[in-house]
């Protein structure tokens, strides 16, 4: 009985150390398996629903050189309702939130696309009404809704589209646009 009540008197002190140790080796694990934005390709995709395991087990298929990896996500799991973050490389967007986060956006060359300004913004990828043009397979679109593809100002893998050292979003672009 007197073992009992010891470990009863201290029980505080165990869920401390069992909370402090969830959270190391959280920490720890993401640390490891997780790469830097230098090696990573983030796409971002505001749909009403992703299979973001199956695309970026798709779009990881023979990375671009100096890449480690693609991470996909819903836009939610990044916006936190405070507006876009510029966290992502390459964004999916429905047309009603393209101009208000235009400002984020990267000008691409083209004439076929969301025009703000007269500069091309993002690429067609789903037209209201019509079959969706890529990555049925894996991206769900509202039937009632344009979407594009587009990229971030800030992204590091632009190439020369905003001078970054590399052009590894566009290659990863291409594989979604060539997806059914």
């Amino acid at each position: 009985m007197r073992i009992f009540k010891r470990i009863l008197s201290n029980i505080h002190r165990y869920v401390v150390c069992a909370l402090l140790s969830v959270v190391f080796w959280g920490w720890l694990f993401s640390v490891v398996t997780d790469a830097v934005p230098a090696k990573k390709v983030t796409v971002l995709v505001d749909t009403p629903a992703v299979d973001e395991v199956a695309l970026a087990k798709k779009l990881k298929e023979d990375l671009p050189e100096g890449l480690r990896t693609v991470k996909v996500y819903p836009l939610s799991y990044m916006d936190f309702s405070f507006g876009m973050s510029d966290e992502g490389d390459i964004y999916i967007l429905p047309e009603s939130s393209m101009e208000k986060s235009v400002e984020l956006l990267c000008p691409i060359e083209g004439s076929d696309g969301y025009v703000y300004d007269g500069n091309v913004y993002g690429l067609l990828i789903h037209e209201a009404g019509a079959d969706t043009l890529c990555a049925s397979d894996y991206i769900t679109f509202a039937a009632d809704e344009n979407y594009y593809l587009c990229f971030t100002k800030s992204s590091l893998h632009l190439g020369e589209l905003n001078g970054s050292r590399d052009g590894a979003a566009l290659e990863i672009a291409e594989k979604i646009l060539a997806l059914p």
